[in-house]
């Protein structure tokens, strides 16, 4: 009996499929709350720092984590300092991985074919009160959110990956182990 459907190609591994690698950045404000420098603005304990991202503009929830595309041959963690830098300015230093997001290849509205592809999102601690500098290229603000609001700003897979993040932080400083992989 011959196998129709056999495990490994030769060509999966020097021509592998194309997937797409993705880093975002979890950033919180400190449990107390404090106050903006830059804007003056009350920041509430807990909030997560979202972008305003151009390419979703015109949709209903178009925020999302800092972070972006990893470039060839970058590693997760480097893409999602580089990301968090270039969309926001701000020099964090990518912590424990919280996610991993398995996304299923489709067509976008506009009839791009997006391939699969997986998302990590890392604990990058605190917001600090540095000063907060978009890239006005990709971004068109940001915003500091209550995880109880996400619904009104995040798609709905956007706010499955910062739940599952916000509940593996608290699980990880509890001594919890296991690693959440999703799929949609």
């Amino acid at each position: 009996m011959t196998n129709s459907h056999p495990t490994h190609h030769t060509d999966h591994f020097t021509k592998p499929p194309r997937r797409r690698s993705g880093s975002h950045s979890l950033i919180t404000v400190p449990t107390e709350g404090m106050t903006d420098p830059w804007t003056g603005d009350l920041l509430p304990g807990g909030a997560i720092l979202l972008v305003d991202k151009k390419r979703h503009a015109g949709s209903a929830l178009h925020f999302g984590l800092p972070g972006g595309g990893a470039e060839y041959n970058e590693d997760p963690r480097t893409t999602c300092e580089r990301e968090a830098f270039e969309e926001t300015g701000l020099r964090i230093t990518p912590g424990h991985p919280l996610v991993h997001h398995w996304v299923p290849a489709r067509t976008d509205a506009d009839g791009t074919e997006i391939t699969d592809g997986y998302n990590w999102i890392f604990d990058c601690g605190q917001y600090d009160g540095s000063k907060i500098v978009i890239d006005e290229t990709e971004l068109v603000g940001y915003a500091f959110v209550l995880p109880r609001d996400l619904g009104d700003y995040v798609r709905p897979y956007t706010q499955k990956r910062i739940s599952a993040a916000l509940e593996y932080r608290e699980a990880l400083r509890q001594g919890a182990l296991p690693f959440p992989f999703l799929t949609n």
